[in-house]
């Protein structure tokens, strides 16, 4: 099974890969490659935080509020706030237009959260200008236990030690526990 932050990185590579932006090939999943010689503009996908809420006990499930990062990268040269504002709508575009939530099955929703940048930088050579894409992505993960998977209990002692430090005293339960 992929891992569902994974899959919707791929996804997502595969939404701006496919879309008529300026990108072209220059769409990696990782938070290097972009500014390392490659043909700028570029972006970078990466993922950060995520909210988590219990949605059902049996089987535990999880609503996850995924923050997605598209983070674009264009040359410092020339008009750079009217570049990367450019490149941001076409970005903004293909991914509201894109098929991600039909390409990653638990994927509920998609939306974009905030911008952070633009920030110029002097990475190495080159000037460029950085711009990040802040997306929440909402998913679902729930996990099901197989009882053929589980091992039978063959029943013995259980014995529990707890110390309570505010009282100073320990206390000792032994529990006889039955095979069924």
């Amino acid at each position: 099974m992929t891992v569902q932050r994974r899959a919707i990185r791929d996804a997502t590579k595969v939404v701006l890969v496919t879309a008529a932006t300026a990108l072209g090939e220059s769409v990696f999943e990782n938070r290097v490659d972009p500014f390392r010689h490659r043909d700028l503009p570029a972006a970078s996908i990466f993922t950060r935080a995520e909210q988590v809420s219990t949605f059902s006990e049996d089987p535990r499930g999880y609503i996850r509020d995924l923050e997605l990062v598209v983070q674009l990268v264009v040359d410092g040269d020339g008009d750079v706030d009217d570049a990367i504002d450019e490149l941001a709508d076409e970005v903004e575009r293909a991914i509201e237009l894109g098929d991600l939530i039909e390409t990653v099955p638990e994927l509920a929703d998609v939306t974009l959260e905030r911008v952070e940048g633009p920030l110029l930088a002097d990475e190495g050579r080159r000037a460029v200008a950085m711009l990040q894409l802040v997306y929440q992505a909402r998913y679902a993960r729930e996990f099901a236990v197989d009882a053929d998977e589980l091992t039978p209990f063959a029943g013995g002692t259980l014995s529990i030690d707890s110390h309570r430090p505010r009282e100073g005293a320990e206390a000792e339960s032994t529990f006889d526990v039955p095979t069924t």
